[in-house]
């Protein structure tokens, strides 16, 4: 996934499954690995991973899957050398997505209603980035709060309404956001010190929208969910006399009345630079770690729950390298990736 700044905003980090089906569950993850030096992109089918082209030489990687109809769509960027391209893979065909031609994008989010596929993400001019969606090849621009732009990160359609969940530039940093259409909502931060926070995942559930994200201050960076304005913080491990714990909410799923959140949150203080995060889900406002190897890092950045099971997909290290994975409840299950590390971005459950 992308590397981008803050583990609250690393590569999106995009929930989405759709809703459950009777009979066996079929996991679907979205992600990438590395080889060679190379990030691939790529989606598992259970624990059979199936490669995704991109210009056969650069960088790739898938940050979002849905499947519908038999078809598995695939959202997500390659590089030709000079510039990342956002693009939707049907199954292992590529098509690019427009941005200016000339500068980055890519593809964070896909969600099919209907026979319409809709994928949310950003493309850059050289001095900002703007957010938008596609739906087919026509992209809908998105109002950002200043001319700084922002990104589209997650990407939700209910009662055909388009609604999508990211940032905008503000002075005060990055603002948490979502739109309806192309109406733009702030999403509350901390009100005495406003810092950076993002909106990294949407669901809509009986009229009410529910983003998951993060919310910082000159303390921390908070997990948090919002259902449509009003911010529910998330429990993080608590905090030591040496400084406060970080946590990140990066996925988010409704199911009846129950509001369920993932990501990771930190364990550890700074040692050398470099915080250890594990991967956790939250029921309410209730955090579950899961297992990693017990010592080392590991994120979470989607999720779905079917048939009273919570689906989580993200990374745990072994202190080698990241190793791609989800869990089943608390049972892990790794995924095949490549000689070093990988990462799952997106879950699907049929």
């Amino acid at each position: 996934m992308r590397k981008r700044s803050g583990w609250g905003l690393l590569a999106v980090i995009f929930f989405f499954a759709g809703v459950g089906f009777a009979g066996a569950a079929v996991v679907y993850s979205a992600g990438s690995y590395f080889d060679k030096g190379v990030s691939l992109a790529c989606y598992w089918k259970g624990a059979e991973r199936v490669d995704l082209p991109g210009d056969g030489s650069h960088a790739a990687g898938a940050l979002s899957i849905f499947v519908s109809a038999g078809s598995v769509y695939s959202a997500g960027y390659y590089s030709d050398g000079q510039k990342e391209i956002p693009c939707l893979w049907t199954g292992i065909k590529k098509a690019d997505l427009s941005g200016d031609g000339k500068h980055n994008g890519r593809a964070t989010s896909v969600f099919v209603s209907g026979k319409e596929v809709y994928v949310a993400g950003y493309w850059s001019d050289g001095n900002k980035e703007t957010p938008c969606y596609w739906n087919g090849a026509k992209r809908t621009d998105l109002p950002a709060a200043t001319a700084g732009g922002g990104e589209a990160l997650s990407i939700y359609v209910a009662a055909g309404v388009v609604y999508v969940a990211g940032y905008s530039e503000s002075p005060q940093g990055k603002a948490p956001c979502y739109w309806a259409g192309v109406k733009r909502t702030d999403l509350p931060r901390n009100t005495q010190v406003p810092g950076n926070g993002a909106a990294n995942a949407i669901f809509v559930a009986k009229g009410t929208v529910y983003t998951g994200g993060y919310v910082a201050d000159v303390d921390r960076d908070t997990p948090c969910f919002w259902a449509d304005t009003k911010r529910t913080d998330l429990a993080v491990d608590k905090a030591t006399a040496l400084e406060s714990y970080n946590g990140y909410a990066n996925a988010i799923y409704v199911a009846g009345t129950v509001v369920y959140a993932a990501g990771l949150t930190q364990k550890s203080v700074v040692k050398d630079s470099d915080p250890v995060y594990e991967p956790c889900y939250w029921t309410g406002t209730r955090k579950t770690d899961l297992p990693g190897d017990g010592t080392h890092k590991g994120g979470v950045y989607a999720l779905h729950v079917s048939g009273g099971v919570v689906y989580t997909g993200g990374f745990y290290s072994n202190g080698t390298r990241e190793i791609a994975c989800y869990w089943n409840g608390a049972k892990r299950v790794d995924l095949k990736g490549g000689s070093d590390d990988s990462a799952v971005y997106s879950i699907f459950v049929q």
